[in-house]
Order: C-alpha cells, then sequence, then structure tokens
C-alpha cells in the first residue's frame, strides 16, 4: 500500500472519530438539554437544561400580570403579588426531559417541538374576590347604571330618546371571568368582549318602542269635534296631549278618566232634559220651566268609549254624542222654531213651525179647581204619539170620547180636537178638562199636521 493510500486511511478514520465524537457529544448534551426549538407553554426551553427551564417558569410565573380592560379606555392589573402566586415545582419538567431521546438529536434540528406541563403554581383564589371588588371600574360610586331607551313627550309629540349603556358591571360575573384568567394564566381580558356590562332592557331599535310611540304621536292628530249649532265642544291636539299621562312604570298612557272628564262637562253644559230652562213667551215675557220630559240626555260612558277609540285611532271628524234621550233642536234653545206653546192663565195655545206663529187659538184645559184634573204646566214635554182618529177613555171618570186628532204627551194627557160652545176665558174653572187640552178642530187639524212625534210641548 502506498503511502499516500496510508495517510488517506487514516486521515478518514480520524474524520469518522470526530463525526462520531460530536454525535455521542451532543447526545450527552441533550440527556441534560432540551432540543433546540422546544417550547414549553409558549416559552422557549430550547439548549435549556430542566433547572433552567424550571427557573424560567418560575420568573414568568412571579411575573404575571393580568390587564384587564374596561369601558372608555379603563385599563387595571391584578399581579402575582397581589394573588400571592408562586411557582410550584411538580416534576413535569424533568419527565419531559427524560421522554426526549437525545440520540435523536440530529433529526430535532431546524423543527419546533411544543410542549405543555400544568404551570405548577400556587396562589391565594380566595383573594380573588377582593381583589376585584378593588378595582377602579368596580367602585360603586363610580359606576353609572344601564338606563333603558323611553319616550319622551316633547313639543312636537313623542320621542325616543336613546338608551344609556352606563358602564355599570355585572360584578360576580367579572369576578368568574379573572377566576378564570387567572386559572389559565391569560395576560389580558375585556370585560366588553367578556358581555359583563350590565345591559339596558329595551333599546332604541325596539320595535314594540317604536309602536308605542307611532301610538301616542297618531294620538295627538286627533281632532274630534261635537257641534251644537251655535257652539262646539272639540278634543284637539292641547286637549288630548293633557290626557296622556304617565303610567307610572317609565311610560305613557292614555287617561280614559280625562276623556270621561271631557265628555262629563259637556254633558253639564248642553244635557237640557230636567234642567231649569229661560223660555220667552208670544208676547215676549220670559218664564222659567223645570219639569217635563222634553230634552237631551248624553249617554256619558258610551260617548266616552267612542270618544277614546276614536283618539286612538286618530281620527278627525265632526260627530253627534250617543244619546240616552234626544230633543228635536241641538243649539241652546233647544226648544227650535217649530213647538207647541200653551198659556193655563190665557187659556190660549200658539203653534210654531221654523219660528213662525201657524195657529193662535183659545182652547179648555183642564178643570183648575180638581187637583187631579189640573192640566200639567210649568215644563216642556215631548209629543208622545200621534194618532187620527182615536177614542180617548177612562175607567176613572167613566168616559169614552172619540176625536179625530190625539196628540198626547203626557201618558194620558194630550191635545185633541172636541165640539165646545164656549172656548178659553174661564171656562177651565168650572168647566175644564179632564186634564188634556181640548182644540178647535180645525186648529187641531192644523197642529196635528205640524208637529212630529218629539216636538216640545211648552205649558205654563
Amino acid at each position: 500500500m502506498s503511502k499516500r493510500k496510508k495517510i488517506a486511511l487514516v486521515g478518514l478514520a480520524l474524520c469518522i472519530v470526530l463525526i462520531l465524537g460530536i454525535y455521542f457529544a451532543a447526545a450527552g448534551y441533550f440527556s441534560r438539554h432540551f432540543y433546540s426549538g422546544t417550547q414549553i407553554n409558549g416559552m422557549d426551553a430550547g439548549t435549556m437544561t430542566a433547572q433552567q427551564a424550571k427557573k424560567q417558569m418560575q420568573d414568568k410565573v412571579r411575573e404575571y400580570t393580568l390587564t384587564i380592560h374596561g369601558r372608555d379606555d379603563i385599563l387595571e392589573t391584578i399581579t402575582a403579588a397581589q394573588l400571592e402566586m408562586d411557582y410550584k415545582d411538580n416534576g413535569e419538567i424533568e419527565e419531559l426531559l427524560k421522554e426526549q431521546n437525545p440520540w435523536l438529536w440530529i433529526a430535532s434540528m431546524g423543527q419546533q417541538k411544543d410542549l405543555t406541563v400544568d404551570a405548577g403554581r400556587t396562589y391565594n383564589e380566595d383573594i380573588i374576590d377582593t381583589l376585584v371588588e378593588q378595582l377602579r371600574c368596580m367602585d360603586e360610586q363610580m359606576m353609572v347604571q344601564p338606563q333603558d331607551a323611553r319616550l319622551e313627550r316633547t313639543d312636537a309629540g313623542f320621542a325616543i330618546v336613546p338608551e344609556e349603556e352606563g358602564n355599570a358591571l355585572d360584578g360576580e360575573a367579572v369576578k368568574n371571568a379573572v377566576r378564570q384568567a387567572v386559572r389559565e394564566l391569560e395576560s389580558e381580558i375585556s370585560l366588553e368582549e367578556l358581555g359583563l356590562y350590565k345591559k339596558p332592557a329595551v333599546y332604541s331599535s325596539d320595535e314594540g318602542l317604536k309602536n308605542r310611540m307611532d301610538e301616542l304621536n297618531r294620538m295627538m292628530t286627533a281632532q274630534i269635534t261635537y257641534d251644537f249649532k251655535d257652539r262646539t265642544f272639540t278634543a284637539d291636539t292641547e286637549e288630548i296631549r293633557t290626557w296622556i299621562v304617565d303610567d307610572g312604570q317609565g311610560g305613557f298612557v292614555l287617561d280614559e278618566n280625562a276623556a270621561a272628564r271631557f265628555v262629563y262637562n259637556m254633558a253639564y253644559d248642553t244635557d237640557t232634559f230636567g234642567q231649569r230652562r229661560e223660555f220667552t213667551t208670544f208676547h215676549g215675557d220670559t218664564v222659567s220651566l223645570k219639569g217635563g220630559d222634553y230634552g237631551w240626555v248624553i249617554d256619558k260612558e258610551t260617548t266616552t268609549q267612542a270618544l277614546v277609540e276614536a283618539v286612538r285611532n286618530g281620527v278627525t271628524e265632526t260627530r253627534e254624542p250617543v244619546y240616552l234621550y234626544e230633543g228635536k233642536e241641538r243649539a241652546s234653545n233647544d226648544i227650535g222654531g217649530t213647538y207647541v206653546e200653551v198659556s193655563i192663565s190665557e187659556q190660549r195655545m200658539w203653534c210654531y213651525k221654523d219660528g213662525e206663529v201657524i195657529v193662535d187659538t183659545p182652547v179648555v184645559t183642564g178643570l183648575e179647581s180638581d187637583p187631579d184634573r189640573m192640566t200639567p204646566r210649568g215644563g216642556v214635554w215631548a209629543i208622545d204619539a200621534k194618532k187620527s182618529p182615536s177614542v180617548l177613555t177612562s175607567d176613572v171618570y167613566g168616559y169614552r170620547q172619540p176625536v179625530t186628532f190625539w196628540m198626547p204627551f203626557n201618558g194620558d194627557v194630550g191635545i185633541h180636537d172636541l165640539e165646545r160652545s164656549s172656548w178659553g176665558g174661564d171656562v177651565y174653572l168650572t168647566n175644564g178638562s179632564h186634564g188634556c187640552v181640548n182644540t178647535p178642530y180645525d186648529k187641531a187639524e192644523i197642529i196635528y199636521n205640524t208637529v212630529e212625534i218629539g216636538t216640545p210641548v211648552v205649558v205654563y
């Protein structure tokens, strides 16, 4: 073998020995150190011994800080020192190193290996509640409670006032979130993202709130007018505004009692049934009348119900009340221009049509000396019926009297034709009727053809 060849063989042998030396040396090294690229719980433990890795873990535990993000860019922290947190060696890092095969160190080169161990830490969990309660964001005096979106009365109607988020936190939920973050060694949490702030129950986008606003504003557009010819009563925007009141629960409601008061006041001013009224006689004198069954009476309950419904629907119209009793003329002078006037003292009767006298006749009224036969007076009655011909009878007085024109206005008392030898004057004092208004035939016929059922009859 040549000298050159011997030298080459020796060199090769030396290289192999060197390589093997390096390999075995590295294997020995990685029997005590973690491979390069090893991560333990996210920390770089490459080329570290178990002791070094534990020291790094200890430092990380002792340096732990939980950053808490609150609203309005508020940042608060809870530190390991406050938590009395420290590292506790549980032997897991040594076990990880033992599980590492040092002979495969070449295969691990350029690779990253993520390992996980129990953090092996201790802390005072009982102190977490106290630490949370000491946070600025948990200060009751600094907390602003959330406000629900609500309706507000404005000059133009009703509008939605948006909700207010505030900054009040759910204390128990915050404590639970911090416990979990500390348990998992999280570095930060956001109270907003975790949904720990108390929320308004009602937002401005709430359909129910919008519908209620529309309903209230619709009520404000209503205008209900009751026309009594010479006067009107109107429930308009300004009036209805006073009917919409606070419901005691942060909202508004239509006060039906206020609508009822409106109807009551209208009825008080316009009802005439049984009310005293001043009447101007044929001669221009004024007499005071109170009595009879003629006049108007508003059905207050039904009228109120109809008014409330109209307001709720935003109705604009002129309408009539609902009546229990009705007269002929709706103006202040409810007797109107077509009526019958009877003067007991003058023994005279007038019939008016549209304000013009069409009958002026003497009559004979009830026997004045007998209270049971006197003609009722001092009031206004309504014609109850019309019948032609008719037969008037009385079991009490024992008569049966055929008549051609019969117009009762007070039970069995009415206006009718009758044949008599004399009229007017003092006849009624000694030869009066049984209470009716006896009338000459031709005059009774005109009156019969003029009046209607409900036409007023004034007797004084």
